[in-house]
C-alpha cells in the first residue's frame, strides 16, 4: 500500500513529471515572477467609503480638508459636480486603495497629493503618481495602474491593481 503525500512517502513521490511539473506554481518562471522578474500582480489595493459620513466630513472641516487631499486639478473637477460628496468619496476611495496597493499606507513621505485620480472623457478614471509615490510603485516593478470604481447613494468603492 502506498503512504498519502507527506505521510513517509518517498521523495518525489507524487510529484509531477516532465511539463506538467514545468507549468506548476513552484516552477522557476512563477518563482521569478514572485520575485519581480516577470509579469504579474505588483500591488492590489481595495477601499470602501461611506459617502455620507464622508460628506459630513466634507461639511465639518470644508476647504482645508480637500486642499490637503485632493489636487488642484482633483477639486477643479469636483468643485461642479452634481453629486460632489459621491465624487470626492469616490477619489478618496482610490487614493486609499493606492496606498494599501504599494504595501505602505499613509507614511512619512507619501502624500495625497502625489495621487490624483482624473476621469477620462470616457468617464473612466485614471490614476497618476507623482513624488515618493510613484517611487515606491516603480521600486515594485510596476508599470500601468488598472483602478475600477463603483458606488450606490451611501457607498463607493475603489479596486487599485498595479501591474
Amino acid at each position: 500500500m502506498n503512504a498519502p503525500k507527506g505521510a513517509g512517502a518517498p521523495k518525489g513521490a507524487g510529484a509531477p513529471k516532465g511539463a506538467a511539473a514545468r507549468k506548476g506554481a513552484d516552477s522557476r518562471k512563477d518563482a521569478g515572477a514572485r520575485k519581480g522578474a516577470g509579469p504579474g500582480v505588483r500591488g492590489l489595493g481595495i477601499d470602501l467609503v461611506d459617502v455620507v459620513r464622508f460628506a459630513q466630513i466634507i461639511r465639518r472641516r470644508g476647504r482645508r480638508f480637500l486642499e490637503r487631499v485632493f489636487t488642484p486639478a482633483e477639486r477643479a473637477q469636483g468643485k461642479g459636480h452634481p453629486r460632489a460628496a459621491e465624487h470626492f468619496a469616490s477619489r478618496f476611495a482610490v487614493k486609499e486603495a493606492v496606498f494599501k496597493a504599494l504595501g505602505t499606507g499613509l507614511v512619512k513621505g507619501l502624500g495625497w497629493e502625489q495621487i490624483e485620480v482624473r476621469s477620462l472623457p470616457s468617464g473612466k478614471p485614471e490614476v497618476r503618481l507623482s513624488g515618493a509615490c510613484r517611487k515606491r510603485f516603480r521600486a515594485l516593478g510596476a508599470t500601468r495602474v488598472h483602478v475600477s470604481l463603483s458606488h450606490t447613494e451611501s457607498h463607493t468603492v475603489a479596486i487599485v491593481m498595479f501591474d
